[in-house]
């Protein structure tokens, strides 16, 4: 028996407003607010039909906080970012023939079978949870390199069972001009 493999893409965008709200210790703070984000997950299989792309797509309002803590390393000044966000509700597209072999109703136009599962969500209908781990080191001129962990996890349950988690590692260099 070989299990079925699939490749796996993500896409998420999203905009976040967080607003001061403590002060621990020097260098410690907590931010609260909340962001806005689109999510688009798309899953292709080796197969030939109906069943090949499984995907899932929508818009959220999420609750978010962040908490930062300056620190030194080698005596340069580290930023460390940990960022947690939550869906509280939204708006979930999720095709009923997704996942589904050999499914295709011919009786209704594609576009509207597309479209037509379409989902109002919450956090108890659509569990999902992002955090981010993050850190700022500086370079050379004002410059900074950053290393992150972004993990993301959600369930859903209509009109078929998913579970999908997200891990990525992430490398960035953030230039100034002029």
């Amino acid at each position: 028996f070989v299990p079925p493999k699939s490749s796996f893409y993500w896409n998420e965008i999203s905009y976040t407003n967080l607003r001061h709200v403590s002060t621990f210790d020097k260098g410690s703070k907590i931010y609260i607010g909340g962001s806005v984000s689109h999510l688009l997950s798309l899953r292709m299989n080796e197969r030939w039909d109906s069943s090949m792309i499984n995907f899932e797509g929508g818009g959220f309002l999420n609750a978010s906080g962040l908490y930062t803590r300056d620190f030194y390393f080698f005596n340069k000044p580290i930023k460390g970012n940990f960022l947690l966000s939550i869906p509280l509700f939204g708006y979930l597209i999720r095709p009923n023939y997704t996942g589904v072999p050999n499914f295709i109703n011919h009786e209704i136009p594609f576009l509207k079978e597309f479209y037509g599962n379409g989902y109002f969500v919450s956090f108890f209908s659509f569990p999902r949870l992002k955090s981010r781990i993050w850190m700022d080191y500086p370079i050379s001129s004002g410059n900074r390199i950053q290393f992150g962990y972004e993990w993301d996890n959600y369930s859903f349950k209509n009109p078929h069972t998913i579970s999908a988690t997200s891990h990525t590692f992430s490398l960035n260099f953030l230039l100034k001009t002029r």
